[in-house]
């Protein structure tokens, strides 16, 4: 006999399943943050296209998680370049970088993914 307030089968355990969030280092946010100041401080240096898609990669960084943990880390650490020129030169180096391997539409194409509701269709067995 099942429990109080557990699920009784598989079906009634999917409906009731809820994702944890993701686990994030420290180190992971305060470069996540870091990341985010820089794109913003530095975006009026970028070129139009590369500023949108700057916004787009800070979005990103901030709502979705899809970048990975090292390039987050490149990010964060183009404000301790000493001089401002080759620092915009870096941070347009990686934007471009993650450009050519996302495309430039990659946000959207996430935003896209994760509106369209999962169905999941279970048989249980008695």
């Amino acid at each position: 006999m099942p429990e109080e307030g557990k699920p009784k089968g598989v079906y009634e355990a999917l409906k009731a399943y809820k994702p944890k969030g993701l686990q994030l280092s420290k180190s992971y946010i305060g470069d996540a943050v870091f990341a985010i100041r820089v794109l913003g401080k530095y975006k009026g240096a970028l070129s139009v296209s590369l500023r949108k898609f700057a916004m787009d990669v800070a979005d990103d960084i901030q709502n979705y998680g899809t970048i990975p943990v090292y390039t987050v880390r490149r990010i964060a650490r183009v404000d301790n370049i000493k001089s401002e020129s080759e620092a915009i030169e870096e941070l347009q180096g990686i934007l471009v970088d993650i450009r050519s391997i996302r495309g430039s539409d990659y946000l959207a194409l996430v935003k896209r993914r994760l509106d369209v509701e999962s169905i999941v269709v279970t048989i249980e067995k008695r």
